[in-house]
């Protein structure tokens, strides 16, 4: 799984690997966990989360670009 974040006021998303796992509260806020970096992100800083779930050798040997049922708000 590889993840992207869309954060308020950047022009690069936050990019995540395959270790990364992610939660998302009922408050809004998401949680991302890499190994034993926690990351928290409030609803009001993170835009749009895109989610590639696809087996990372299929998505180096893919050159199309995420599908868009992959990503959620």
């Amino acid at each position: 799984m590889q993840m992207w974040i869309q954060l308020q006021g950047h022009e690069e998303d936050e990019q995540f690997s395959d270790t990364a796992t992610y939660e998302l509260h009922s408050s809004g806020v998401l949680e991302v966990t890499i190994g034993s970096d926690v990351r928290l992100y409030s609803p009001a800083y993170w835009q749009a989360v895109t989610i590639d779930t696809r087996p990372a050798d299929e998505r180096e040997k893919s050159a199309k670009p995420v599908d868009a049922d992959l990503k959620w708000q």
